[in-house]
């Protein structure tokens, strides 16, 4: 599914059945949901949203569970008590989506503990060496 669909989705106020079976496709199992995700994902980071919608939904959707990801970005984006720094920093830094949305889609627990300290949680992720070093014994 292309950027047209996703921006389709987030631009348009109704959605048609073509739509939610494209997303069912792309392995949503609530496309409803998911619209009502990217919806108020797209709300929270104001014109930001725009910047990373291809690559977000194509690490969203590459992760083991798309709805649980989404849920779980909505969550993390409104822990933050401004979202638009969040966004801000994954529109500097396109790398932070695919473990975010991997982590997002696989544990609930560390997804839960991400919106419990988001600020810090982000300030980590954005360390280079943190993503990359493999470590020690």
């Amino acid at each position: 599914m292309g950027t047209t669909v996703y921006r389709q989705l987030v631009a348009s106020h109704t959605v048609d059945e073509q739509m939610l079976n494209n997303l069912s496709t792309q392995g949503f199992h609530d496309p409803s949901r998911a619209v009502a995700n990217l919806r108020q994902l797209a709300k929270m980071a104001g014109g930001l949203f725009d910047g990373i919608l291809d690559p977000f939904c194509s690490a969203v959707t590459a992760s083991p569970d798309p709805d649980l990801s989404l849920n779980n970005w909505e969550r993390y984006a409104s822990s933050f008590e401004d979202p638009r720094i969040f966004f801000s920093a994954l529109t500097e830094n396109h790398s932070l989506l695919w473990p975010l949305s991997l982590l997002m889609g696989s544990s609930q627990f560390l997804a839960t503990y991400l919106c419990t300290v988001p600020e810090a949680s982000l300030n980590l992720l954005r360390t280079p060496s943190f993503l990359s070093t493999t470590p020690e014994k």
